[in-house]
């Protein structure tokens, strides 16, 4: 798996932390693991998992599409 990179061209997009990612896959149902704000390699496979199973392109780039989708499961 690609190293997971945090990118955005919009500075409106509000940019999550490793913590808030963990905790969005989590109640997602994609990680299993402890939110300890790590960007380990479950981590890594739940955000590529995330993508695909959300129709964005399963790059493991947490971008734009990728953060307002994980969004959704902070709420």
């Amino acid at each position: 798996i690609k190293n997971i990179k945090q990118k955005t061209n919009n500075t409106s997009v509000k940019q999550l932390s490793y913590r808030q990612m963990q905790t969005a896959l989590k109640n997602a149902g994609f990680y299993k693991g402890p939110i300890d704000g790590k960007l380990g390699k479950q981590t890594q496979k739940a955000i590529v998992q995330f993508q695909k199973a959300n129709g964005l392109k399963a790059d493991g780039v947490i971008g734009e599409k990728t953060t307002a989708a994980l969004s959704q499961y902070l709420k």
